[in-house]
């Protein structure tokens, strides 16, 4: 399951850290988002994304473990909705150089969309 990961990495979960054992990412040179896939159960994908190091934003971005086991408590179980389930949390702020950030739980089809859409009414890193 998603949380038996998250229980045994730090009480903060940072981007920049290859501890986490990232499954994959993504940084477009050119994008307004860099996303890390952190885990997959079933249908089921935790991504964490950042505003892009490409637009202003170099330094990781690190998310408080508590906030993360409760993303996935209180929405997991969107996770057995369909074909079309995106679940991104709102945008945090972590400092002026990582920019924001946000938890995203979905299925296969929109895993890649974390912090880059305005799906289910987000706000995407994008312009505006």
């Amino acid at each position: 399951m998603l949380t038996d990961k998250i229980n045994g990495l730090p009480d903060q979960i940072c981007t920049g850290d290859s501890g986490n054992d990232w499954i994959d990412s993504s940084n477009p040179d050119n994008g307004w988002v860099d996303w890390w896939r952190l885990g997959s159960h079933n249908n089921c994908f935790l991504v964490l994304a950042k505003q892009s190091h490409n637009k202003g934003f170099p330094d990781e971005f690190c998310f408080p473990k508590s906030f993360i086991q409760s993303w996935i408590n209180n929405n997991a179980l969107g996770c057995n909705a369909g074909d079309d389930f995106f679940r991104p949390s709102p945008p945090t702020m972590y400092s002026r150089l990582s920019g924001f950030g946000m938890v995203c739980l979905s299925n296969f089809k929109n895993y890649q969309l974390c912090g880059s859409s305005t799906k289910n009414g987000r706000a995407n890193f994008g312009p505006s």
